[in-house]
């Protein structure tokens, strides 16, 4: 029998709730987001001022290449900043000798385009500073005599041929010494690099979350020490003056963009600023400022609204004023926290947002609800929104392309009662057509559940080709070249065509691949993960019929595994009792269980993240989505008596009896479209959005209930494990569609995201 075409009806006299600002984006300076990345300058290391702290394979002259039998040494006495205490000083005992800069994998010069060049200087030498490919080959060239006291030189350069190799090279055209501080090599055309600029333009994002990330919180309290948590104050200023700090992603972070520059690029994207402040807790060193000792975090808030909000007459509006801003930046939100876990955030969190609130109670505070979808800390996260009276709460997870899929409908039974949720961070892993499509299928949830998410942002953004912390990412870039992933195009689809409001809407005759949700099966081994344990009275119950089979016992050394079973029973208990007796103290051991291979198993860690964690995860093609989590550490020398409890796909972990976690192993129904519906007020345009992650074509009609209707479809689509690259590009392609008596039909391809835009005539 011929299945009829499934009609897709779309209410468009409804409507459903406001999306305001829904999308958006997350900068944080990972991958080399900033430095090397959006930050156009094309020194690396400046100013001298890398340092061990920043990472171990770091000193003050990294980057810094000598020939000719110069030397090259940092020194820090007789500078000119005092938070930027070190300056190269370059030696030479005869002409001839020098240093180069490659920047970050090598400078791409462009022939004819200008490049402007500043430094300070002292001592009385002549040189000759130049622009050359990696052969040495000149492209432009400036001979200078240098003076005897400090002072700042600047000069504009401009390439006679092209090359992606390029190089700033300074040669001493005589013997003797002259020290360089503060360099800065910029294109013309600003801070920015412009083509990630305009990537990014593209997108047309509601609003940018930044400056982290873990980047945010992670640091001591000392707020003035390079190694500190983000303080937005020392940002500001001329950028010479400015000063360096460890990124905790293990480089050098100059702040050449600040947190003015951060206002600055929301404003060139036309979008809302939503920065994110610390607030006295590290949840990674669990270093926490006394709560009595809140003021100076308290005041951070505030002063940082009056930086963005205050007229020219108080006194941050008047450092806005001074930096060449003088209006508002007009900020609506705040973020108070990244991933915060512990019980030790809350009350701080509290401190900060009464007294935002006393003061400004117009600005959205957002709270965190921790770095896991579910669990204690989750839990624990919004009870504490919910206490404080928070707008927003941040969630974050990173996972397969299949939990996804399998969680389309997470929030449709959320309240819409505040808080609402703000997805300030999600990704699935990878950058294939499938995840793309995944992460396609999950936003049609997040708009269809509008009432409860109030708005989200993919991360991360940005990720320099040759400077990888973080894998996927949005946007790949080179020295010259942009790369944007499938699952750019997927939140640029989205992004630019979001509706002002929802449209109610009713799917009739699209079927579903209901999945057979067979029980958790395989095998079962115990690893540990830098620990030496002692394990003993390992068994399996058959919670069926009660039967029970000894596995005994073993001893556990550092980053070893021992099988335990083959597991075919769908309702079991695996349990053993474990003693910690050596190794590494933050570290905990692993039981796999449901094993088909290294690449898909769940995952029970105890003492996992830093000892931190009890964890359950599921890992399907090597990548791994944390199910459920519970603060826990793993203590040497003391007995626990570990129970995994499996019943079909629903798992349960008990340590000495107490439940640690209860989670279900979900496996996605395939739909064969995942569809959403809005309105953009300003033009009437009606907005479908259909997502189809199945290996076979769809044709559906959609019906807008009479009338005449002319518009626009885009779709993108490509094989299931394509991806995008330098060479090759897929983009969504456009055509014509018109619906008379309001209906049309339209073949929604295979692994395909469409987007539909219709105005009635």
């Amino acid at each position: 029998m011929k299945k009829e075409t499934p009609v897709i009806s779309v209410d468009t006299r409804g409507k459903g709730p406001a999306m305001g600002d829904f999308y958006g984006i997350f900068f944080e300076d990972i991958n080399h987001a900033a430095d090397g990345g959006l930050y156009a300058q094309m020194i690396q290391n400046p100013s001298f001022e890398f340092d061990k702290a920043d990472n171990p394979d770091y000193d003050h002259t990294t980057a810094w290449t000598v020939f000719g039998g110069a030397d090259i040494r940092a020194r820090n006495r007789g500078g000119l900043f005092e938070k930027n205490p070190w300056y190269g000083e370059l030696a030479s005992t005869e002409a001839g000798g020098g240093i180069y800069n490659e920047g970050f994998g090598g400078m791409y010069f462009e022939k004819g385009k200008e490049y402007k060049l500043s430094f300070f200087a002292q001592g009385a030498v002549k040189l000759k500073i130049s622009l050359a490919d990696e052969t040495g080959t000149e492209l432009a060239a400036l001979e200078l005599a240098m003076a005897d006291s400090w002072e700042r030189r600047e000069y504009v350069f401009v390439p006679a041929a092209e090359t992606v190799k390029g190089r700033l090279v300074i040669t001493l055209l005589e013997s003797g010494r002259v020290a360089f501080d503060a360099m800065s090599l910029l294109p013309a055309g600003g801070i920015f690099r412009e083509d990630i600029l305009r990537a990014l333009k593209e997108l047309k994002p509601r609003f940018m979350r930044f400056p982290g990330g873990c980047l945010v919180h992670d640091g001591d309290l000392d707020r003035d020490s390079r190694t500190a948590c983000y303080c937005w104050k020392n940002t500001l200023g001329a950028p010479e003056a400015r000063g360096s700090r460890r990124n905790n992603w293990g480089y050098n972070q100059t702040l050449g963009i600040g947190f003015y520059e951060y206002f600055l690029l929301c404003e060139e994207l036309g979008c809302e600023p939503l920065p994110v402040l610390p607030a006295g807790w590290n949840p990674h060193s669990k270093a926490a400022c006394p709560e009595y000792d809140m003021g100076p975090w308290v005041q951070d808030a505030l002063d940082l609204i009056e930086f963005a909000n205050g007229s020219a007459n108080t006194v941050w509006g008047k450092v806005r004023k001074e930096l060449g801003h003088s209006a508002p930046f007009k900020l609506k939100y705040l973020a108070l926290g990244n991933e915060e876990v512990g019980e030790e955030f809350p009350p701080r969190y509290e401190i900060i947002a009464k007294a935002v609130k006393e003061k400004y109670p117009k600005i959205k505070l957002i709270h965190s609800a921790g770095p896991f979808p579910a669990g204690s800390e989750y839990k624990r996260g919004w009870a504490a929104a919910r206490k404080a009276g928070a707008e927003l709460i941040d969630e974050h997870y990173y996972t397969s392309p299949q939990w996804m899929l399998a969680n389309v409908d997470r929030y449709a039974k959320y309240s819409s009662r505040k808080p609402k949720v703000f997805v300030g961070e999600y990704a699935s892993w990878g950058n294939t057509m499938f995840n793309a499509a995944a992460e396609a299928a999950y936003m049609t949830g997040l708009e269809n559940a509008a009432h409860a998410v109030s708005m989200a942002c993919y991360a991360p953004l940005l990720c320099n080709v040759g400077y990888r912390n973080w894998s996927p990412d949005l946007i790949y870039f080179d020295n010259h070249r942009v790369q944007r992933t499938l699952n750019y195009y997927v939140q640029k689809l989205f992004m630019e065509n979001q509706p002002d409001y929802t449209l109610p809407f009713v799917a009739k005759g699209l079927e579903s691949e209901l999945s057979l949700h067979m029980p958790i099966l395989g095998k079962a081994e115990v690893v540990s993960c830098g620990i030496e344990a002692c394990v003993y009275d390992a068994r399996v119950i058959n919670l069926d019929n009660g039967d029970q089979v000894d596995l005994g016992g073993f001893d556990l050394t550092p980053d070893t595994r021992r099988e335990l079973s083959e597991i075919n029973l769908p309702n079991c208990e695996i349990r053993f009792k474990i003693i910690k007796t050596g190794g590494k103290w933050n570290k905990g051991l692993s039981l796999n269980f449901g094993k088909k291979d290294e690449a898909n198993r769940l995952c029970w860690d105890i003492g996992g993240w830093q000892n931190q964690d009890c964890s359950v995860t599921s890992v399907i093609d090597g990548r791994g989505t944390c199910l459920d989590q519970h603060i826990f550490t793993l203590d040497a020398n003391r007995e626990y008596d570990l129970c995994l409890k499996i019943q079909g796909r629903k798992v349960t972990t008990l340590v000495d009896g107490a439940v640690m976690n209860m989670c279900e192993d979900k496996l996605p129904d395939l739909q064969e479209l995942y569809v959403t519906a809005g309105m953009i007020k300003s033009t009437g345009e009606v907005v479908v959005k259909a997502v189809n992650v199945n290996s076979k074509k769809t044709r559906a009609r959609i019906d807008l209930g009479g009338g005449v209707w002319r518009g626009t479809a885009q779709v993108l689509s490509a094989g299931r494990d394509d991806e995008n690259s330098f060479e090759k590009e897929t983009v969504p392609a456009l055509s014509e569609v018109s619906a008379s008596r309001g209906t049309v039909a339209l073949d929604f391809p295979a692994m395909s995201v469409t987007v539909i835009r219709l105005k009635k005539d």
